[in-house]
């Protein structure tokens, strides 16, 4: 009885052990075979192969210029070898901050790159029809061209935007950027001003003759389709300038745009905390010049308003720079009209006060 059981179990044990090791190779078998009658579709196995078949051997530290032996060289005779094209736009978002003190212009900006890299063709139909992929940064060659004015702890955007690779060897990158740079503030008309604020792109290390720089799509550099206005400042016009330039350091010629933008201060802010108290304040000099002499109100309303004419120089002097090369005008209208109130008090307080008044009063 005793060995019945023990056989029994040892049979169960054995067809347990024997179930668990076949019915894993019988799913497996069930879901290759599913797999082997999935099609190939764009975006799949094919995009797999093709974006593993452009990073064989690719040296994203080297140029991608082509040379003279190369297959890739003979589909055109016009190919440069040695310079590359870069097309460069600003896409202006939003202008976020123009810091007078420090003199800094913050802007929300998609730069715009587009060049030719001669090692990312190939035949969309080797890939079924695969015609564009997406690669990260970190795996091609990428332009060093970086802004000269930056008014930053960094020197480069931040660059987290994928590249978008097309067959013919067409790359292009839109990268979102926060730009500080460095804008020299007019304050002359303050607050009814406007500034031109520059921003000066080229290569970091490649001169002329390896790096070439053009405007995107033939455009005039700027685009404006995604502008959002900003609340302090009104964009009057947009300019680029292509030039090269010569440095002391180097015999080479080396690139660069010079980006434009002309804006105007939005005054309504302004307007009601300083320019309407100054007038307010200038009309009750009229008051304070028809309240008799002897009136102790009259001393009081004078000294009232020089305090305040002083309180408004307070507000106006930390909004401006202060190493600012002029002087606003508002200013200088404050500084006269406080001058003005001093100019009608102080007489008058002294000669009310004097011996020799209270003696002609006397008589």
């Amino acid at each position: 009885m005793v060995t019945r059981v023990i056989f029994s179990t040892n049979l169960d044990l054995r067809l347990l052990i024997h179930v668990f090791l076949v019915f894993p190779y019988c799913f497996n078998s069930v879901n290759s075979q599913e797999f082997d009658r999935l099609p190939d579709i764009p975006g799949g196995w094919k995009e797999k192969e093709l974006v593993r078949d452009l990073l064989h051997d690719y040296e994203k530290k080297a140029r991608p210029v082509v040379d003279g032996v190369s297959p890739i060289a003979q589909l055109s005779e016009t190919l440069s070898v040695q310079q590359i094209t870069i097309e460069f736009g600003l896409s202006l978002i939003q202008i976020l901050e123009l810091d007078e003190n420090e003199q800094v212009l913050t802007t929300s900006i998609r730069t715009l790159y587009r060049w030719k890299d001669y090692h990312m063709v190939w035949d969309p139909a080797e890939y079924d029809n695969i015609t564009s992929v997406q690669i990260p940064t970190s795996k091609l060659w990428l332009p060093d061209i970086a802004l000269y004015n930056y008014a930053d702890e960094r020197l480069e955007e931040r660059r987290r935007s994928d590249l978008l690779v097309s067959y013919t060897g067409t790359v292009e990158w839109q990268p979102l950027a926060i730009y500080k740079s460095a804008c020299f503030v007019h304050i002359k008309y303050f607050p009814f001003d406007q500034q031109s604020c520059k921003f000066k792109f080229g290569p970091w290390t490649y001169d002329a003759a390896r790096t070439n720089i053009t405007f995107y799509n033939n455009s005039d550099g700027w685009f404006l389709n995604d502008y959002e206005e900003s609340p302090e400042w009104e964009l009057l016009a947009t300019k680029a300038v292509f030039t090269g330039f010569k440095y002391q350091c180097c015999a080479e010629i080396y690139p660069d745009i010079t980006f434009q933008l002309v804006i105007k201060r939005q005054p309504a802010f302004y307007n009601y905390v300083i320019i309407l108290p100054c007038f307010l304040l200038s009309s009750l000099t009229l008051v304070l010049f028809c309240l008799p002499a002897e009136t102790p109100a009259k001393m009081q309303l004078g000294m009232t308003m020089f305090q305040a004419f002083n309180f408004l120089l307070l507000i106006l002097t930390q909004s401006i720079p202060s190493g600012a090369s002029s002087f606003p005008l508002i200013e200088l209208l404050e500084i006269a009209k406080a001058s003005k109130i001093y100019s009608e008090t102080a007489p008058v307080t002294v000669c009310t006060h004097s011996s020799t008044t209270r003696f002609i009063y006397m008589q």
